[in-house]
């Protein structure tokens, strides 16, 4: 993931996601004290509210353009970029595909829309795109149990109780509430350790 700062809109946002290689979302956030903030992900797993940000998912490009029979067009607009031809095709319910002829073309700064492109053949001065959306991550992602107990921290060290999170342990932790997907939060820590902690520590031996 890549944080880029500046980006006056969500449009330079946008385009800064579009351009680098395996973005595959974007989220622009303004402040007037640190500066806008352009945040261009790699994937969509985690997701979390934000109330002062907009975001959206970049583009697949493709080469060429739909080959598809008029009557199958969803809709022809000028556009001024391909920018203008994405949100113009974002805009519209059924729009999928687009293809955006520039300024040398036969069709100068055409927007052609689809709903679906099941052929592609080549053309010229012209760029493609499918609309992509930001998926929802797995429910496991955000359904999930905390593990906040500080004795889980590898900073402390057992009280001469040491504890098991096993379904049938005598001595559970006290935040363990059986088998199930869990979090790391403070003060237990936010993450597993990398490596081996030392001897007892995190509450066991």
């Amino acid at each position: 993931d890549v944080t880029q700062p500046g980006g006056d809109s969500t449009d330079s946002c946008f385009l800064m996601c579009m351009e680098l290689e395996g973005c595959r979302a974007w989220t622009w956030r303004p402040d007037e004290i640190l500066g806008n903030q352009c945040f261009l992900f790699k994937d969509t797993l985690f997701t979390q509210g934000c109330s002062n940000c907009i975001s959206g998912a970049s583009i697949t490009r493709f080469e060429g353009s739909c080959m598809v029979d008029q009557d199958e067009i969803l809709a022809t607009e000028i556009a001024s970029s391909e920018l203008d031809c994405y949100n113009i095709c974002d805009g519209k319910d059924e729009c999928t595909y687009y293809t955006w002829y520039n300024e040398d073309a036969l069709y100068a700064k055409s927007c052609v829309m689809f709903r679906e492109c099941r052929e592609t053949g080549a053309c010229d001065n012209c760029k493609s795109g499918r609309l992509n959306c930001i998926e929802a991550p797995p429910p496991d992602c955000n359904n999930y149990l905390y593990l906040r107990d500080y004795q889980r921290n590898d900073f402390s060290t057992n009280s001469g109780l040491t504890t098991c999170d096993l379904e049938f342990s005598e001595r559970p932790g006290d935040d363990w509430q059986g088998a199930n997907w869990y979090r790391f939060d403070y003060p237990a820590g936010v993450y597993l350790p990398e490596s081996f902690p030392g001897w007892y520590k995190c509450g066991g031996e």
